[in-house]
């Protein structure tokens, strides 16, 4: 009997590994969200809604330096970050899990992982509440 349950784990570590699934479970759906709708989703700041309309808005995107290797920034808004990224899994543990993976900007003035946009032109200068997450090239890419 022990040599079978013995047999049984091994095979489990084999085909899943020894991780936490639920951490690999939180980076791939956030990195499959951005990969499917950072171009479409995402309105380019500065943004003109007239000339670049967008259906279903999750957010803005906007480059983090100009240098070419810098990351996109995707604020996105908490609406879509609950519902459509963190789905079923609670926001809060959703969210420290990304920030530890670097995936999530925390704010280092506030509460919290909402941060603030930059100030959207197209809406008067206003500020809205977003998450901001970002793609960062996995270990083995570099």
């Amino acid at each position: 009997m022990l040599r079978t349950s013995s047999h049984g784990y091994n095979v489990w570590v084999a085909e899943f590994g020894t991780g936490n699934k639920e951490i690999e479970q939180i980076k791939e759906q956030t990195i499959a969200f951005l990969s499917t709708y950072g171009m479409s989703r995402f309105a380019p700041l500065p943004y003109d809604e007239q000339s670049l309309p967008i259906r279903e808005l999750a957010g803005y995107r906007v480059k983090s330096s100009t240098h070419d290797e810098a990351p996109i920034l995707f604020y996105t808004l908490p609406t879509v970050f609950k519902n459509e990224i963190a789905k079923t899994f609670n926001t809060d543990i959703f969210s420290d899990a990304l920030h530890k993976l670097g995936i999530l900007k925390k704010p280092a003035n506030e509460k919290g992982y909402q941060s603030r946009t930059p100030r959207l032109k197209h809406l008067g200068n206003i500020q809205q509440r977003a998450y901001i997450l970002m793609l960062v090239p996995d270990e083995e890419e570099e």
